[in-house]
């Protein structure tokens, strides 16, 4: 059982790492994707999202660690920052995938000994319950009336963060997606029932809602990229389609009775939407786009007959879109996590996700050794600059030092002479104003010669 990779080890298709010791397999897969899963639960942690590329395989090398093609494309990538070098690549039993090196080493964050996914809360009168999968895959049930009660197991095998709902009060209805990738459904009205199995097929999270008493509706980013949707008014209905081409999972309310408002992130990563209205005989609307760039599944909000909707955009700022009064604002950033998350060397010697398909097209992945290179001749070029200016600046003042010492060398005798023969030039002077008096008086020369004499005096 191999766990760790060493500078010059390849994982080509079809071969992993295996922690040591825990249910956990990194996967170098068929299509591309390089995928880190916990095996008992059946559930993927990570994922470098290269899906496409089939026969790619993961390089790990001392300068970096990367994922190309078989033509040499590179797909992602992990770079380091100056005077550093990697030394091995682990799968560790906490189910954590690190990267080590000379620097800080980079991880997949997915440590399993903690509370995982995104916890889901219903607020109802006079209590909170808040619920969260647990280290094992099981349901976790905190409550707050007046103060906050120990954590409970709700148990269960959940491959999913949790949805819920009250759709009346003193009710609960809680959904996750199971280890077979159906949904699973627990409730409560003053005791708790079992888990109930409900089918599907469907990736990642639910989403639930209600218009009421009687009423509950759940909807799952299905098998075939669709949206899926099973609801409850007294029994359980069969799932249906809703179509679509999701590329995350959905968000859904409802801001009245009979009415459904469901957003997805669409295929070309704008906002998608479609909703119902049991007022009228149209059923489901068509799918329309409400713009936006995403880089994260959306989430929503309703108060009374106004929508919010929340989604991770481009350069990791949050942004959000409302509907207010019947009409869809503009998208507005509302949180810049850029200052919160780490996404570059903050000291010396850290390394460095240069570039991931996840948070970038992938032309710029393809160009990112080119980018590397275009940095160092941009630097180069900008040392030369600053070289070549310090060479000039040398060359000035070497020129200024020696027009200072010619001219030192020349001035000092002279001046040494004046100061020693001072006499002898004012007799000089008194003689050649005589004689330039006599011969061209017009020009006032003793004036000048005298102006001449009284200043080597002076000198």
């Amino acid at each position: 059982m191999v766990s760790s990779l060493v500078p010059d080890q390849d994982l080509v298709a079809g071969e992993q790492l295996n922690a040591p010791n825990q249910p956990y397999s990194l996967i170098m897969q068929g299509d591309g994707n390089l995928v880190l899963y916990r095996t008992d639960l059946q559930r993927a942690l990570w994922a470098s999202d290269t899906v496409g590329y089939p026969g790619a395989h993961a390089e790990m090398r001392s300068n970096g660690f990367r994922i190309v093609d078989p033509s040499g494309k590179l797909l992602w990538v992990l770079v380091l920052a100056p005077n550093t070098e990697l030394t091995s690549a682990d799968l560790q039993d906490d189910g954590n995938f690190v990267i080590k090196g000379s620097g800080v080493p980079w991880t997949t964050n997915t440590v399993q000994n903690n509370l995982s996914g995104h916890p889901a809360t219903v607020i109802s009168s006079g209590r909170r319950d808040l619920f969260q999968v647990g280290p094992g895959g099981t349901l976790l049930h905190c409550l707050y009336d007046t103060a906050w009660h120990d954590w409970e197991d709700l148990g269960g095998q959940l491959t999913s963060s949790p949805a819920a709902v009250s759709q009346a009060e003193g009710q609960l209805d809680l959904f996750a997606r199971g280890t077979a990738g159906q949904l699973l459904h627990r409730s409560y009205n003053g005791t708790w029932s079992s888990w109930e199995d409900l089918g599907g097929q469907f990736y990642g999270a639910p989403a639930v809602t209600t218009w009421g008493p009687g009423r509950i509706d759940v909807f799952a980013y299905g098998s075939q990229s669709d949206l899926t949707h099973i609801w409850y008014d007294g029994q359980w209905h069969a799932w249906e389609s809703l179509g679509g081409t999701l590329k995350s999972e959905p968000a859904a309310v409802s801001t009245a009775f009979g009415i459904l408002d469901v957003f997805v992130r669409a295929a070309d990563d704008t906002l998608a939407h479609t909703s119902f209205d049991l007022n009228t005989s149209a059923g489901w609307s068509a799918w329309t786009s409400l713009g936006g760039a995403l880089q994260s599944a959306p989430t929503a909000a309703a108060f009374t007959d106004d929508i919010h909707v929340m989604a991770l955009g481009l350069e990791l700022v949050v942004y959000s879109l409302s509907r207010q009064s019947g009409a869809w604002t503009d998208w507005t950033p509302i949180g810049d996590l850029r200052n919160a998350a780490s996404r570059g060397p903050t000291a010396p010697n850290k390394l460095v996700q240069y570039v991931s398909v996840s948070f970038c097209d992938q032309q710029y992945a393809d160009c990112c050794d080119e980018a590397e290179k275009l940095q160092e001749e941009i630097l180069r070029q900008l040392q030369g600059f600053i070289c070549w200016t310090q060479k000039q600046q040398c060359e000035a003042n070497a020129f200024l030092l020696s027009t200072t010492q010619w001219a030192n060398q020349v001035l000092n005798p002279v001046t040494a002479w004046l100061e020693q023969n001072v006499w002898a030039v004012v007799i000089f002077a008194v003689v050649a104003d005589v004689v330039l008096c006599f011969l061209i008086p017009p020009l006032g020369a003793t004036e000048l010669s005298v102006a001449v004499a009284v200043a080597a005096a002076a000198g």
